[in-house]
């Protein structure tokens, strides 16, 4: 389950204003191994600088959303 998107695609946009981030699959996006979250284009160096922070915000913020699918789906219909 995917969360963050928003938080990591402006880590990229604060570092440097020439990157674009396209969102491919947005919050609440059940992904495999894979998939793509985020397309990004500009400079290389604002990439590397940020790509950190945005890879913290999804990973900690995508945790916490699958967890909590997992607990709504375990008490579904209760």
């Amino acid at each position: 389950m995917i969360a963050g998107v928003d938080a990591a695609s402006a880590s990229f946009r604060l570092i440097d204003q020439a990157i674009s981030a396209k969102i491919v699959n947005g919050d609440g996006t059940r992904v495999q191994k894979g998939d793509v979250v985020l397309k990004l284009d500009g400079p290389a160096r604002g990439i590397l600088t940020a790509e950190r922070v945005a890879l913290n915000f999804l990973g900690h913020l995508s945790g916490v959303a699958t967890a909590t699918a997992a607990l709504v789906s375990a008490v579904e219909g209760t």
